[in-house]
Formats: C-alpha cells, sequence, structure tokens
C-alpha cells in the first residue's frame, strides 16, 4: 500500500502568485496530474523517487474550514510567498505569519520573489520588516522557480524528529 503524501502549501497574499509558483514546480523526474482540486485549493500531485508529494496553492487569507481540514490531513509544511517589490503588503504577510504560527507547527520557508530587481526590499529588511526570527529560512526563487524553496523545505521535513 503506497504511503500518504507530503503535503506542502503553497502561501502567498496575492492568490495569483501561489498559483504562479506552484505551477513552475517541474521535477526532473516523475509523474506529474493535472491541476486539481485538493482540500478545496488548485493543487497537483508529483510521484517522485516512489513517493507522492501534494502542493496546494491558497491565500494567506484562506477560509479555516478548508485549512483545518487541510491540517487535520496532516500538514508536511508550508511556503510563504513574498513578493520583494511590493513592501505595502508586509503588514499582511506578517498577520498571516502569526496566524499560522498559532495553527500549525508544520516548518515553513519564505520564498522571495522579484528580489533581484531594482527597487526590491532586500533580504535583510525583509527579516526586518516581517519581524522573523533568526530559525525562519529565507529562500530567494531565481526567476521566480519554486524549487529551491520545496527542496529546502522537505530537508527540513525530513530532519525533523517523527512523532510517535
Amino acid at each position: 500500500m503506497p504511503g500518504k503524501p507530503v503535503t506542502v502549501l503553497v502561501l502567498a497574499d496575492k492568490p495569483e502568485l501561489a498559483l504562479t509558483l506552484l505551477e513552475s514546480f517541474r521535477p526532473t523526474q516523475g509523474q506529474i496530474s493535472e491541476l486539481t482540486t485538493i482540500y478545496g485549493f488548485l493543487g497537483r500531485y508529483y510521484h517522485v523517487a516512489g513517493g507522492e508529494l501534494e502542493l496546494v496553492a491558497a491565500p494567506s487569507n484562506s477560509d479555516l474550514p478548508s485549512l483545518f481540514d487541510l491540517l487535520a490531513e496532516g500538514l508536511a509544511g508550508y511556503i510563504v510567498a513574498v513578493d520583494c517589490l511590493d513592501h505595502s503588503r508586509f503588514p499582511s504577510i506578517r498577520a498571516g505569519l502569526d496566524f499560522w504560527e498559532l495553527i500549525s507547527a508544520a516548518p515553513r520557508i519564505l520564498a522571495l520573489t522579484n528580489y533581484d530587481e531594482p527597487n526590491a526590499v532586500d533580504r535583510l529588511t525583509v527579516r526586518q520588516l516581517l519581524r522573523l526570527s533568526v530559525d525562519d529560512q529565507v529562500v530567494p526563487l531565481p526567476e521566480g522557480q519554486l524549487r529551491p524553496a520545496i527542496i529546502s523545505l522537505l530537508k527540513m521535513i525530513l530532519s525533523r524528529p517523527r512523532e510517535v
């Protein structure tokens, strides 16, 4: 019997950013499902190296019933997308981080998009404006590709002690 999929949530203040990042993830091996509804959100299943990864794109201000369904099934980790060109959204992102810290102990990664643009907020300023702890990993996404964040998050998930 195949194991349970590893579920990773891709959150963004702008829903289209979450979906764009999810769509950018193309593993070099394995199978990818069509875009489908997972827990009431859009997502994809990836069959890679004998396991299954479930990527779900959602707005950071998602409705509670859908989120709790996802949490009840076992959220492995989540990625919070941060557009470095739109720092006006940082208070909303911080509020979302506060909410997620309350409802989930799953590991998280902050994924920076547009970080290399001339008017972008730099990595240190992102940390300060979002009041991040030293434990928060911040991963720049080259050309908006989700792969570096997924790899970092999966390493965090695999290094966590397993619950008995």
